[in-house]
């Protein structure tokens, strides 16, 4: 408890009798005329006196001691402690002629302070709320414990704090906000660093994002080996994004060679967590035929069970499979609606399915213009088939004036990508140019290259 800035009037009269005495110390004083037996008298009173003294200054403070002590002490309970502290007050009060003379403070849960008292009737007061609290289960105790309380309370709070600090959990999450730049600049290098402590003790998520981390080259050089190491780490603990980035790279052989059947194994075990990734690329597995037998039931199956949670490309697989009447009925507005919520994603495949819709009139009535916007979308995302079409458009003119320069510029683009279908066309369309045309359609792929396909 707090020491009070004022002494007691015991302390105080404690204090006075040590003056005294120490002032009749004075007349003890040895002269030299005195004789051994004065001397020794003198010297044994003057003895006692300091003895005196000392005592008195102790008594003095045990006093004191005794007044804090009685004046704050604890109770300890495990029940309601704020209604029954006013309960006990209330009785206490009620039962006696004089002033309650006790605030009772709660501290914590289940601690009761009682500060000074204040005089009249507060020890009739003081007995029916002792009585009244003891009769709700609560036990008092000396009131030094109430600092030591707090005191554990305070170390255990560092603690607490110091252990959620250190914990792998916290650490990730500070990864993650560097990683994202929520509240502090974006900066990759020190989210590796913490989910680097996190993953030194074995926390999987740290472990999942570390691997991504090098499998993206951020913050890091790109490396596959190092990224499929950490996700083999977290995979084996059964951390579902870990195990669906192992299926795929081994699905596009990523810094290993190429195995579909690993593939399959590790996104079976993390579509079967529900992760969308994992399911639509099951999904595809099954739709195409690598690593497993060719089943379009089951690509449906998967597709849908990821198309369910809103992952784009399951809703453009399950469009192309309504499209091809694979393990479904052919049903192209079936085809078109899974292709727009695909679309609306900004997924390009299904941008490019819609194009392909509309130009052809498959459920849904020719449309060049509504082609062209959707081709346009995928196109500007560098998106090889889109591009091609475009071009196609442009050359027949339809939905657009026939412009030759156009049909050139958007077949080098696809050609860029490896389209040899567009590759053919914009060699063809040659012979039809003129040189200014030829001239323009080079200049404007070339800008549109350096832009990166946007605004061409």
């Amino acid at each position: 408890m707090t020491r009070p800035s004022f002494i007691s009037m015991r302390s105080i009269a404690l204090l006075v009798i040590c003056v005294l005495l120490l002032a009749g110390c004075s007349s003890l004083l040895i002269h030299d005329d005195d004789n051994i037996a004065v001397v020794t008298g003198k010297v044994a009173v003057r003895t006692v006196n300091c003895a005196v003294t000392i005592f008195a200054m102790c008594a003095s403070e045990w006093i004191w001691m005794e007044e804090a002590r009685g004046q704050s002490m604890v109770w300890y309970g495990s029940g309601d402690i704020n209604g029954d502290n006013y309960k006990c007050q209330q009785e206490a009060s009620s039962r006696s002629s004089g002033a309650p003379g006790y605030i009772h403070m709660p501290v914590g849960n289940n601690v009761m302070s009682l500060p000074m008292d204040s005089g009249g009737g507060t020890q009739v007061n003081q007995q029916l709320y002792h009585s009244c609290m003891r009769a709700h289960g609560y036990t008092l105790h000396d009131g030094y414990e109430l600092n030591r309380w707090r005191e554990k309370q305070a170390n255990a709070s560092v603690r607490a704090q110091q252990s959620e600090q250190d914990s792998p959990a916290a650490q990730t999450n500070r990864g993650l906000q560097y990683y994202n730049g929520q509240g502090v600049p974006r900066d990759y290098a020190q989210a590796r660093q913490w989910w680097e402590k996190a993953a030194a003790q074995g926390y999987a998520l740290a472990q999942a994002n570390l691997g991504a981390l090098y499998a993206n080259g951020q913050g890091v050089p790109q490396d596959y080996a190092q990224a499929r190491q950490w996700w083999e780490k977290a995979a084996a603990q059964g951390n579902a994004m870990a195990q669906n980035s192992l299926g795929t790279l081994y699905a596009n052989g990523q810094g290993i060679p190429q195995d579909y059947v690993q593939a399959r194994q590790w996104s079976e075990k993390a579509a079967t967590q529900g992760n969308a990734s994992a399911q639509a690329t099951l999904g595809w597995l099954y739709q195409t035929g690598h690593g497993v037998t060719q089943d379009y039931v089951q690509a449906r199956q998967w597709n849908e069970k990821a198309a369910a949670q809103g992952y784009a490309l399951a809703q453009a697989n399950l469009g192309a499979l309504y499209a091809n009447g694979q393990g479904v009925p052919q049903d192209y507005a079936q085809a078109r609606q899974w292709w727009e919520k695909a679309a609306a994603q900004g997924d390009d495949l299904a941008q490019t399915k819609l194009g392909l819709l509309y130009e052809n009139g498959r459920g849904v009535p020719q449309d060049f213009a509504q082609a062209r916007q959707w081709y346009e979308k995928a196109a500007a995302k560098g998106y090889a088939l889109a591009q091609g079409s475009l071009g196609f458009l442009y050359y027949l003119g339809k939905g657009v004036p026939q412009d030759y320069t156009q049909a050139h510029l958007w077949w080098s683009m696809a050609a860029v990508q490896g389209d040899k279908i567009a590759a053919q066309e914009r060699d063809k369309i040659v012979t039809k140019m003129t040189p200014a045309q030829l001239v323009e359609a080079q200049r404007l792929a070339q800008q549109c290259q350096l832009q990166q396909f946007k605004g061409c």
